[in-house]
């Protein structure tokens, strides 16, 4: 049995780690089992952490990479390397991902892989000394590893350089398990009434972590524009959790609109085909993206996706159901594009479960990719 060590920025639920935790609770563990290490976690309850536990995996929480500093990191990594026989290191944090590719060529580990979740492109912003941390950051990423991995070209493009992109990159589809959103036995009713919403009115949903990248306050000023020129009578509806301050300006928002009672925050929640099931439309307006596995599952649910166009063409599972719309064409044109779908869900299951066998996103799929790149047989 090989063991994985994944370094990430946390087990919460984001995409990046809902995405490894479907891939580990699907993998046969009797061949290979993942452990994970954390930066800046320490004293803090992740999400999934004791899932990982009960599934055989280990969790180190280390100090954040600022308290450490660049010695320290690898000093660290190496400590639990060391400690274990790992077949490979997986990597998923961006330009720090250097500092395990040093640790894990180091301790001569065979398999070094760094796998880009995201388009962000804050270069311009940076200031001097990051723009030097991420050129050190990105050669040794680049010279080190062993292979790239990227849920989209434009994600592997944003870390990897050309040469690394042509020997060694690999494109790994972000894998849903979408069981749950055909066979859901969804009560339409009552998940509307627990969210105080009627059956009859409009819905618009969003999902995702409460952050600059998602753009939540457009998606309001969005709804705002629909509500005002189509419909007074809808919803919005935001799920998930995230930066707490911006969650508290899209309220705020929503107040002086005076529309507090049309915006709904209902958290983090576990049954999302059966929220999803509840929404008319989907609405992304991501300032930067990966990929967006959240669109996988609001098209699996059968939703049309009005989306930014800083989502990624990879995404499109070939439904027709993903509308891309450049943010400078304001709320109002968003609002359009809203009201253009309403009342367009696709129900056909078997429409729905031919295009997902047609998908490198299948868990299935994605689960045997992942033995490729530890080089375990299937």
């Amino acid at each position: 049995m090989k063991r994985i060590l994944h370094i990430v920025g946390s087990m919460n639920m984001g995409g990046t780690e809902t995405f490894l935790m479907n891939v580990y609770r699907n993998i046969d563990r009797s061949k290979v089992q993942f452990d994970f290490v954390a930066y800046g976690r320490d004293g803090k309850k992740d999400y999934y952490e004791d899932e990982i536990g009960g599934l055989g995996g280990k969790y180190y929480k280390l100090p954040s990479t600022g308290s450490m500093g660049f010695s320290g990191i690898i000093k660290e990594l190496r400590k639990i390397l060391r400690g274990n026989e790992y077949a490979a290191v997986h990597s998923h944090t961006m330009y720090n991902s250097g500092f395990a590719m040093i640790a894990a060529k180091k301790e001569n580990v065979k398999i070094r892989i760094v796998h880009s979740h995201t388009t962000k492109d804050d270069a311009a912003a940076a200031s001097f000394k990051t723009k030097i941390y991420n050129g050190v950051m990105k050669y040794f990423i680049n010279s080190y590893s062993t292979m790239c991995c990227a849920c989209s070209m434009a994600a592997a493009e944003r870390l990897f350089n050309k040469k690394a992109i042509l020997k060694k990159y690999k494109f790994m589809a972000n894998a849903v398990d979408f069981t749950g959103y055909l066979d859901a036995d969804t009560d339409f009713g009552k998940v509307r009434a627990e969210l105080g919403i009627d059956e009859a009115s409009v819905v618009i949903g969003h999902v995702g972590r409460f952050g600059i990248s998602k753009n939540q306050l457009f998606a309001l000023d969005a709804f705002r524009k629909y509500t005002e020129k189509y419909n007074s009578y809808a919803y919005l509806l935001f799920v998930g959790g995230g930066d707490e301050n911006v969650r508290q300006s899209v309220m705020k928002k929503a107040d002086e609109y005076g529309l507090s009672e049309k915006v709904i925050f209902a958290g983090i929640r576990k049954d999302i085909p059966d929220i999803m099931n509840c929404m008319d439309v989907f609405i992304l307006p991501s300032v930067y993206e990966g990929l967006g596995i959240v669109l996988l599952e609001a098209q699996v649910s059968g939703l049309n996706c009005v989306v930014s166009e800083n989502i990624q063409p990879e995404a499109d599972l070939g439904m027709n159901l993903l509308h891309w719309v450049d943010l400078s064409r304001g709320a109002e044109k968003w609002a359009d594009e809203l009201n253009k779908y309403i009342g367009k869900k696709i129900t056909d299951t078997q429409y729905i479960k031919e295009h997902i066998e047609k998908s490198p996103f299948r868990l299935e799929q994605v689960v045997e990719d992942f033995y490729g790149l530890y080089r375990i047989g299937s």
